[in-house]
């Protein structure tokens, strides 16, 4: 897929208040489109302690068969995006990012090398990350919901934070329960602190990212427009070839 993808909306717009037929107009339409993310199931336990969903369920429904029904959910269960608010206060909540920051957005997949828990300035050297959406592969994501998930948990350094920012991505993801090291004896977050200051959205316990590699994918992250500082999120990827 060329640089078509982008400006095709725009190509359509323009046919259509010039008066022409939108079906002279061809918009891509992908292969398929994969599930990137973990389901909100109730009970469900991502972080111990910090994360929790209750499904809520009424006894009855009204007498013409409808049902209103609900969830209570902290921000950082299941698959999840990170505002800057979720670092500094004085900073913008879930409902501030823009749209440019979330749909529509090319992926690259980055590996973790073999021996190491650790993603660091070296695994995105010579790699284009400028406006994607970088994603990083463990393969912790077979551990979710069992103990183990945060044990020894994968995580991106400071300096490799700092890194993707120069090289101007926007989005990083992972498959891992943090994007920082959550056995940090200070538990200082200097992923987050770098990436969401810069205004590059953090995605953390992503599922299924192998699916996409190698492949013309496009992310999509678009979560509710919630005051909260971070907020379940239904990611996926829309594959071309």
């Amino acid at each position: 897929m060329n640089t078509n993808i982008f400006i095709s909306g725009l190509i359509l717009s323009i046919f259509l208040i010039a008066g022409c037929s939108s079906d002279k107009v061809k918009i891509p339409v992908p292969e398929k489109y994969v599930e990137l993310n973990h389901a909100l199931t109730d009970g469900m336990i991502t972080f111990p302690g910090t994360s929790m969903v209750k499904y809520l369920h009424p006894e009855n429904r009204y007498p013409n068969g409808s049902l209103v029904d609900g969830l209570a959910v902290l921000g950082i269960s299941a698959t999840y995006i990170d505002s800057p608010h979720h670092i500094d206060e004085n900073m913008g909540n879930i409902s501030t990012w823009p749209l440019s920051s979330l749909v529509n957005l090319p992926v690259t997949v980055i590996k973790l090398r073999e021996g190491t828990r650790v993603f660091d300035v070296k695994d995105f050297e010579n790699v284009d990350v400028k406006g994607k959406a970088v994603l990083l592969l463990t393969h912790q994501d077979r551990l979710f919901g069992k103990p183990e998930y945060i044990k020894n948990a994968p995580y991106l350094t400071g300096d490799a934070a700092a890194y993707l920012v120069k090289k101007g991505a926007k989005l990083v993801g992972i498959d891992s329960v943090l994007i920082d090291n959550p056995d940090a004896p200070d538990a200082s977050i200097p992923a987050h602190e770098t990436l969401l200051r810069s205004n590059v959205v953090v995605a953390e316990d992503m599922t299924n990212i192998a699916s996409v590699v190698g492949r013309d994918a496009y992310l999509t992250a678009v979560p509710p427009r919630t005051p909260t500082t971070s907020f379940p999120v239904r990611i996926f990827a829309a594959i071309y070839r």
